[in-house]
């Protein structure tokens, strides 16, 4: 087992600075919680660029699952494309 940094790989297009632009996180189905979540603003974006954002620590278990979810923000935020989800084995 052993413990794991998640990272996902995210590009954002923008109008504008204003507001959230997205959230990144791991849920447990079974024990029905979040494990961790980012909350990511647009003003902390670069327009068009693939980034990495490290998201939270976690076991691997069944029924935990990533996700990456759009703010309600339309008016600055007009895209979120996901790359890929990493996962990162924490030296022991």
């Amino acid at each position: 087992a052993g413990l794991y940094t998640l990272r996902a790989r995210i590009r954002v297009e923008k109008k504008s600075d204003t507001g959230p632009a997205f959230h990144v996180g791991v849920y447990d189905k079974q024990a029905k919680k979040g494990l961790g979540e980012i909350r990511v603003q647009a003003k902390d974006i670069h327009d068009g660029e693939y980034r990495w954002y490290d998201v939270c620590e976690l076991e691997l278990k069944p029924a935990r699952y990533a996700y990456v979810a759009p703010d309600n923000n339309e008016a600055s935020v007009t895209a979120i494309f996901t790359d890929r989800f990493e996962l990162v084995p924490k030296k022991q």
